[in-house]
């Protein structure tokens, strides 16, 4: 499976997997990737920091169909 970076937003990414899917990655402390680079499975994104929110250091991620969050955890769990 390959992603391409469609968007970048200061600490923010957004992947297009095909088929309508999109992933969201927000609050990196750095980015290795940009818009139009073509990932291949494992690549890595970016770096997690503290980006000067209340929280601390965290790791927004989501995952979306036709524009809407959808349930992230069939894309996190391996396939049998």
């Amino acid at each position: 499976m390959h992603s391409r970076c469609t968007s970048s937003h200061s600490r923010t990414r957004e992947f297009d997997h095909g088929t309508n899917y999109h992933s969201l990655y927000a609050h990196l402390a750095n980015a290795r990737v940009s818009p139009g680079d073509v990932l291949q499975e494992g690549a890595t994104l970016g770096q997690v920091g503290d980006t000067g929110s209340l929280k601390g250091s965290y790791l927004y991620f989501e995952i979306r169909k036709g524009g809407k969050a959808v349930d992230p955890l069939p894309w996190l769990v391996p396939s049998p």
